[in-house]
């Protein structure tokens, strides 16, 4: 088969239309935007026609648009339903799996930005930096990064919580940076605004005087 000129891969490279499990939300219309990488932070755009033998296998509520250039989350979809794409590009394959989380039983999954530090007297935390980027995932796994570049995150590992008792644990498995300080049992709560309160984890080592894992981190939700 000859391929047209705009859908010959460049030299090593290969066919995505996302990384890792997309986490969409019931009611969302997903594009199917393909595109060519040869590392983590390339993305050369592939002509959407270039998209081939489009089909999808997992939940009914999840199909594709009549055109094969989206994907339709139906509202009613339930939490942890899930789908994978698949297709070819350029003659190459692509696999691309979602995952819908229902924010009204399944609250925490996403990202997360600090916004504040708060310490009792006496336990006040000097030169702390906010954790730029906390990502939970509906699949359990998490990540921290206080500076976001690319794909670069200081480290990463398993997450767990119970809603009734507000026990939250986080388990390292690896890292750029692994703090000996690290301290990932806890416990998590959102308040009435929506923010995510953990308290008693300590994701640093400390930068001066003062007891980190008696203090409350406080994220917003970034997306």
């Amino acid at each position: 088969m000859i391929l047209p000129p705009a859908c010959e891969p460049p030299s090593q490279a290969v066919a995505l239309l996302w990384i890792g499990e997309l986490e969409v939300k019931p009611g969302a219309k997903v594009a199917l935007d393909p595109y060519w990488s040869r590392r983590p932070s390339d993305r050369t755009p592939a002509p959407p026609a270039c998209l081939k033998k489009v089909t999808l296998v997992g939940a009914p509520s999840v199909k594709l648009s009549k055109d094969k250039r989206s994907v339709e989350v139906a509202p009613s979809a339930a939490d942890e339903d899930t789908a994978e794409i698949r297709a070819q590009l350029g003659g190459a394959p692509v696999v691309a799996r979602l995952r819908v989380v229902d924010a009204s039983t399944n609250p925490l999954p996403g990202v997360w930005t600090q916004a504040e530090m708060r310490c009792p007297a006496g336990a006040e935390a000097t030169g702390w930096e906010p954790l730029r980027e906390f990502v939970l995932k509906a699949d359990g796994a998490f990540s921290a990064t206080w500076t976001p570049f690319e794909f670069y995150q200081d480290y990463w590992g398993a997450w767990t919580w119970d809603r009734a008792s507000k026990r939250f644990t986080l388990k390292l498995k690896g890292g750029n940076c692994r703090p000996p300080a690290f301290d990932g049992e806890g416990q998590a709560e959102l308040d009435p605004s929506g923010r995510l309160l953990v308290s008693g984890v300590v994701l640093r080592d400390p930068a001066g005087p003062g007891d980190p894992s008696r203090c409350t981190l406080v994220f917003q939700r970034l997306r």
